[in-house]
């Protein structure tokens, strides 16, 4: 099930429960955060999330272009490392 929702930072967790299912991520299990589609000119951008496992991953897409710089300033107090590129990554192929 895909729908829009604000997801919204604390300071141990990430989350969205103004609709169901709710998401809650703990930034404990987050190793790093790539940043895809930036680029100028282009309105929206997603983020994978990439978990402490090297495994598994988290993908939120069509993201605000104007919520990066808050994004990476959160992920900078939080002590996680973030990346971005200008094209999606196939990430069950990276992690496998």
């Amino acid at each position: 099930m895909k729908s829009v929702v604000k997801i919204r930072p604390t300071s141990s967790c990430l989350i969205a429960i103004s609709e169901y299912p709710f998401f809650v991520q703990d930034i404990k299990d987050i190793e790093a955060v790539h940043f895809e589609r930036i680029s100028h000119g282009i309105k929206n951008f997603d983020m994978a999330i990439i978990f402490r496992d090297y495994h598994t991953f988290k993908r939120i897409n069509s993201i605000p272009r104007e919520s990066i710089e808050l994004i990476k300033k959160y992920l900078d107090q939080e002590g996680i490392v973030f990346s971005e590129g200008v094209v999606p990554i196939n990430w069950n192929t990276v992690l496998q």
